[in-house]
């Protein structure tokens, strides 16, 4: 996959580089919505991306929502997670949206199979409620 985005930072690459071609796919085109989405919407700060845990982590400056981690779960095979903070309503937002579409990890993460195509309207739209978390309504 064309990376849109470039890495600044070699260890963030090597993290992705480290994921199953399926799983690296996947991944790579979320962190590439996180940014397009960050960028079309002018409330939202600038990406900041990391890693955290050893997972690539998507935060903004300013802080205008909560950090976005992606990568995957043991109890979850052939699917990437999309994690926010526990303590954020993004995940139980997303549920009321989309639980007959995906999984969840608890109030922590959104699991993507890797064995469809990436929905993705509906990983756009809970991207855009992480990015936009601390903004008012």
């Amino acid at each position: 996959m064309k990376r849109d985005f470039p890495f600044l930072n070699a260890d963030i690459e090597v993290a992705f580089d480290a994921f199953d071609e399926m799983e690296r796919e996947h991944l790579l085109a979320i962190r590439k919505l996180i940014y397009e989405l960050a960028k079309q919407d002018k409330e939202v700060g600038t990406i900041v991306e990391s890693l955290k845990w050893g997972q690539p982590s998507y935060d903004t400056k300013p802080r205008t929502g909560t950090p976005i981690r992606l990568g995957m779960v043991k109890s979850a095979p052939d699917h990437v997670a999309l994690f926010a903070h526990c303590q954020s309503n993004v995940m139980a937002v997303a549920r009321l949206h989309y639980e007959d579409h995906f999984s969840f990890e608890g109030n922590r993460a959104l699991l993507i199979p890797t064995t469809k195509a990436l929905p993705i309207e509906a990983v756009s739209h809970v991207i855009r409620i992480a990015l936009r978390y601390r903004l008012k309504a």
